[in-house]
């Protein structure tokens, strides 16, 4: 991926059975920065890092660490990580 590209994602995450909430979350990357949005209790939260995981991880922080960790186990991670990769590869071709 080069410093030009531009990807975006959007998705929720839950935890079933753990929380009784699910969280919005908007994935965005700005060269070799990720800024991560997550949207908890309809405020934003944000959280930027060197990769998506990164961002994503300092957006979940004000839930504290079990609901983050609960909430990072999602399989929707799955989803999201694969359209990155989609976004990626049709940027660089």
């Amino acid at each position: 991926m080069t410093a030009s590209t531009l990807v975006r994602t959007e998705f929720a995450l839950s935890a079933p059975g753990h929380l009784d909430f699910s969280v919005a979350v908007r994935l965005a990357s700005f060269g070799d920065r990720w800024l991560a949005v997550a949207e908890i209790a309809g405020e934003p939260e944000v959280g930027l890092g060197g990769t998506a995981r990164h961002a994503l991880e300092a957006a979940l922080t004000p839930l504290g660490e079990r609901a983050a960790r609960l909430l990072l186990a999602d399989t929707a991670l799955l989803a999201a990580s694969v359209d990155i990769l989609d976004q990626a590869r049709a940027a660089a071709s």
